[in-house]
């Protein structure tokens, strides 16, 4: 993608390595937010930064038009 093309989607970060039937909406996700700026190789996305307190590998992710 081209610097600045993701600006004002929505990227879902999330683990789909939940191994049964979720409780909840939403159950495994990481990460919903709109993102902010963007180049070739990196996001930035508007999310207070305590909602990022997990260091896990393997996500996988969405960009969605808002």
């Amino acid at each position: 993608w081209g610097a600045g093309s993701l600006v004002n989607k929505i990227v879902v970060i999330f683990s789909e390595k939940r191994g049964a039937s979720p409780t909840w909406d939403y159950e495994g996700l990481g990460i919903f937010a709109k993102i902010t700026a963007n180049t070739s190789t990196t996001l930035t996305f508007d999310t207070p930064a305590a909602n990022v307190h997990r260091t896990v590998s393997s996500l996988k992710y969405h960009i969605c038009d808002s």
